[in-house]
């Protein structure tokens, strides 16, 4: 539902030029936490949800140029990534 929703909004389709998305490294990290909006998208490309979030994050990145949109790959091994992952969850 809410997928479809999305769609109907124009967010499911990725933009057509070239990607608004940042894709972190450990080097940028700091940049990105600093900045006044960002939005951060932790994914792994082997999973479909991950793959079909994609495009409806890439149009999101399009219709507000204002927001930083980033994503940061877990399975690579981005010691960011884990150290963010790490300290974030409560047991």
């Amino acid at each position: 539902m809410i997928n479809l929703r999305l769609q109907r909004a124009g967010l499911g389709q990725a933009a057509a030029a070239a990607s608004k998305v940042v894709e972190l490294t450990d080097a940028q990290w700091s940049q990105v936490t600093a900045a006044p909006k960002a939005v951060v998208k932790f994914y792994s490309p082997n999973c479909p949800y991950s793959r079909a979030f994609a495009p409806i994050y890439e149009g999101l990145a399009a219709q507000y140029p204002d927001v930083l949109f980033a994503a940061i790959n877990v399975i690579s091994g981005n010691g960011s990534c884990h150290n963010t992952c790490e300290s974030n969850i409560q047991p």
